[in-house]
């Protein structure tokens, strides 16, 4: 998730209408009204960097240009790949591995990075890791950690093993959000909802973040946060999902609007707090009624489009020309989990930010 300004020029990306040629069913078209799928890759799928490392594993994205990103590799060691989404006219999208920096995380300690961050000016990149947990900060050039942000001690000695999983920067680089993918066990679930606590950071790219509120989020009932990308004013988009035997994937976009969200910092459970201390919340879009030409599934799928999606970033700039000029390009990546059964796939989404974000 890069730190920019949403308010930019939009640039033409030809070629992010992607299909697979033969198709009987489009691989494009509305999912919603706010959210349309421009296509999706499978490209990555089994690909290896240099013939040598495996591309897979992938948690997090952020973008580093029109048509880059990097994505965050949660398998050991930490890794991120800088991709080219392949928007340059092949059919089907040529997403490839162009280039790989190995993190080396200071301290000693597990590492299972989830959440990515590329600092403005691209010179550095802050990762969420799931196990410690803790949020540090890598040069992009070797690799080499240069830093940590101070996590607040419930988010460190009430978590799980399901913790850190989230984490994006504001527009303007001043707050930090990281998102947990359970809930803390003092706050536990409420009718098949998880309680969970979004954490804002604030500083300055590159320097210090430090605790600055907790906001409480209560999943969708069955799932749980995957990514989440901050649009600025305290408001997110948030990548909810779960697996579940025989029927697979969900895939889920929430918007969520923090600001007048209570802060939970204090607060030792979230089992009694009204429903109004609550982020709140709209579902721009359900990712299983997206068009399905062209996809291919390794297990069950009521949708065989859907994968198992952990990485979320926004373009850096809105679609300049094709039926959704204007909107912005959203994608996803899968984690294949290193597994026969699952997919490494890239979709790309083109949303109606500002309608979706009126809730």
């Amino acid at each position: 998730m890069v730190v920019s300004a949403l308010c930019v020029v939009a640039v033409a990306i030809p070629s992010l209408v992607w299909w697979q040629a033969g198709d009987a069913e489009p691989s494009s078209g509305p999912c919603s009204d706010d959210v349309a799928l421009i296509g999706h890759s499978d490209a990555l799928d089994g690909a290896e960097y240099e013939a040598a490392v495996p591309v897979d594993g992938l948690s997090g994205l952020a973008m580093s240009g029109p048509s880059r990103a990097w994505a965050l590799a949660d398998n050991a060691p930490g890794r991120i790949f800088e991709l080219d989404l392949g928007t340059t006219g092949a059919v089907p999208p040529a997403a490839r591995a162009v280039h790989l920096r190995t993190l080396r995380p200071t301290g000693g300690g597990r590492f299972d990075g989830e959440g990515l961050v590329l600092e403005k000016g691209g010179r550095t990149v802050l990762v969420a890791s799931e196990a410690g947990p803790s949020i540090r900060r890598f040069r992009v050039s070797d690799g080499v950690q240069t830093g940590r942000v101070e996590l607040p001690r419930n988010l460190v000695e009430w978590a799980g093993p399901e913790n850190l999983e989230a984490l994006d920067a504001s527009p303007n680089g001043r707050y930090l959000y990281a998102g947990l993918e359970a809930p803390l066990f003092h706050d536990g679930k409420a009718r098949g909802r998880s309680l969970l606590r979004i954490q804002r950071f604030r500083g300055t790219p590159g320097g210090a973040y430090v605790p600055d509120k907790q906001f409480a989020y209560q999943s969708a009932a069955g799932l749980r946060v995957s990514e989440l990308v901050a649009l600025g004013g305290d408001r997110l988009l948030v990548l909810e999902t779960n697996h579940a035997e025989g029927q697979g994937n969900a895939v889920r976009v929430f918007g969520a609007d923090l600001s007048r969200a209570k802060d939970v910092s204090k607060v030792a459970s979230l089992q009694s707090e009204p429903v109004d201390a609550f982020a709140k919340k709209w579902e721009p879009v359900d990712l299983v009624t997206c068009p399905r030409g062209g996809a291919a599934a390794a297990q069950p799928q009521l949708n065989p489009l859907l994968e198992n999606a952990e990485g979320m970033t926004l373009g850096t700039a809105p679609l300049a020309s094709g039926p959704y000029k204007g909107r912005m390009p959203l994608f996803l990546v899968s984690d294949n989990n290193n597994s026969p059964h699952q997919i490494t796939r890239v979709y790309a989404l083109a949303i109606r930010l500002g309608r979706a974000a009126a809730g």
